[in-house]
């Protein structure tokens, strides 16, 4: 007799199923035709041939310590004020980095801290997409293959800007 492919899974649920009202929430779901994962409204259907189940990863916060602020501009709202800036400095709780601009690269050290979501190009003219910045050779050697620019396009799953 074989174990059910969820077990873990379902031991996870009812271990929270004691503490509360909604077990679910621990949990995030895929259908198998699309790769997005979505956090449970309710207990999840175990044995589904077409819903795959998983805990939700732990939320890590970004080091920014690992950002190069001469490089990587930051995106902030002052508290006394609705408008957003652009800055060039060190961050504090807050900040973002700015998502969406295209910024030149000329080699070296990753600019950004491990589970930055980046866009990029190379000097070959290829471009790729949606890639962990943590998964590069930043270096620059002038070969084809030398990223020549990058965008922040977000944060991999279960990493967060700040406090979690």
């Amino acid at each position: 007799m074989t174990g059910h492919r969820d077990k873990d899974l379902i031991m996870a649920f009812a271990v929270e199923a004691q503490t509360s009202e909604t077990p679910w929430d621990i949990f995030q779901f895929k259908g198998r035709t699309r790769d997005i994962w979505n956090v449970c409204a309710v207990e999840p259907v175990w044995g589904s041939e077409v819903i795959e189940y998983r805990l939700k990863p732990k939320t890590k916060v970004i080091d920014w310590s690992k950002v190069n602020y001469d490089i990587v501009p930051v995106s902030y709202t002052h508290k006394n004020s609705p408008a957003k800036y652009v800055s060039h400095h060190r961050c504090e709780h807050g900040y973002t980095l700015v998502t969406g601009k295209r910024i030149a690269w000329t080699g070296g050290e990753c600019p950004l801290p491990e589970g930055v979501i980046v866009d990029y190009g190379l000097r070959d003219s290829e471009v790729v997409c949606n890639v962990s910045c943590r998964n590069l050779y930043w270096g620059g050697t002038d070969a084809d293959g030398d990223i020549i620019w990058f965008r922040v396009t977000g944060l991999a799953d279960g990493y967060s800007w700040g406090e979690v």
